[in-house]
Parts: structure tokens; C-alpha cells; sequence
């Protein structure tokens, strides 16, 4: 991603790399705001929500899409996109 600016939008301090970031989707359809928040950040590391068994609740499913949709639109901002299954990075897109 683009290098962390000192502050946000609103002035607070941007962390350098953020974890979890799938957490932030809540269960909005919208993910424009935490994909605002986060693109200033250097790293954001998000955990994959896709691959495996559909949720039997339905707000859970509502969730993990949010959560795909919100690292979809991070990866299309992003400089680099890596993916990391079991140790092992794969660049999706640019150079480490």
C-alpha cells in the first residue's frame, strides 16, 4: 500500500500495520469508510473469510461478504498484494 501517512482524516495517528482487518467490515454493505481508514496504513493484514463452509447464519454470511468486499477494494488501492497460505507468500500483485 501506499506509504502511512502521519495522520488521518480526522488528525488521529494512522498505525503503520493493521491486523485483522476483515474485523473492521462489521456487517455493512458499504465499506468505503474502512477502506478509507486502512488505505493510509503501510501494511493491513486481513485474514480470508471465503474459503471455506457458508455460514448457516445468515448475518455471519452477511459479514464474511462484507469482508471480501472491503479486501477486494484494498487490494485494488494497494501497491502490493501478497497472499500467504501456510508460510508460503504469493504476490498477487506488484513486487516485494
Amino acid at each position: 500500500m501506499r506509504p502511512a501517512e502521519e495522520t488521518g482524516a480526522d488528525g488521529a495517528a494512522l498505525p503503520k500495520v493493521v491486523f485483522h482487518a476483515e474485523k473492521l467490515a462489521s456487517d455493512r454493505d458499504d465499506v468505503s469508510a474502512p477502506t478509507e481508514l486502512l488505505s493510509g496504513c503501510e501494511v493491513v493484514i486481513a485474514n480470508e473469510v471465503g474459503c471455506g463452509v457458508i455460514p448457516a447464519d445468515p448475518q455471519l454470511n452477511i459479514w464474511r461478504e462484507a469482508a471480501g468486499r472491503l479486501s477486494v477494494q484494498l487490494a485494488k488501492r494497494a501497491d502490493t498484494v501478497v497472499r500467504v497460505v501456510c508460510g508460503i507468500p504469493t504476490v498477487i500483485k506488484g513486487t516485494l
